[in-house]
């Protein structure tokens, strides 16, 4: 395995997820009811994937700020 692919990887640990589930409520209530209901149904839709990046970006943003 590769060295730096180690080095990016997010470690999904307690924190991780605590940043996650803030970041969700956050952001999943500020969508069209439409687009939340799709991804309530069904998560690996389209939107749902669109919607699980987003957050993984914006967790590993705080992640990086809180790292140093």
């Amino acid at each position: 395995m590769n060295n730096t692919y180690k080095k990016n990887k997010v470690v999904k640990d307690y924190k991780y997820w605590q940043i996650h589930k803030e970041e969700f409520e956050n952001h999943f209530w500020t969508l069209d009811g439409d687009i939340r209901q799709l991804i309530k149904d069904n998560p690996r839709s389209q939107e749902g994937k669109n919607f699980e990046k987003k957050l993984e970006r914006l967790v590993s943003d705080r992640l990086k700020l809180t790292t140093i």
